[in-house]
């Protein structure tokens, strides 16, 4: 993943899955006793938005109903961007499970 996460990075990866790895390990416990530790979700939509002096997107993922995750920096996996950590937020719950929004704003460089 490139050092500056940007909305052509998600752009093309609309419909696609992505890993996310959560749970740290808890001294004592065994594995198969702490429940899921990752979980899927599908970019749903990618909407990039500007104004003169920022530069931003959004975007949100569909999640399964099973795992319900907090909002806080999750660990992300795809196939073709690789590892990286992103700030989600739980806005949603559907027929299909929880959807959840990340939303990059920042200044733009001149």
């Amino acid at each position: 993943m490139p050092e500056k996460i940007a909305y052509e990075n998600f752009d093309g990866q609309l419909n696609t899955k992505f890993k996310i790895t959560f749970g740290e390990p808890i001294e004592g416990l065994e594995e198969e006793d702490l429940g899921p530790t990752e979980t899927e979700v599908e970019l749903v939509e990618a909407v990039k938005k500007e104004t003169d002096a920022t530069e931003g997107f959004s975007l949100l993922f569909q999640g399964g109903g099973d795992v319900f995750l907090d909002q806080q920096i999750h660990k992300f996996t795809h196939d073709k961007m690789g590892y990286f950590e992103l700030f989600i937020v739980p806005v949603a719950k559907n027929d299909t499970g929880y959807q959840y929004q990340a939303i990059i704003s920042r200044l733009k460089e001149k």
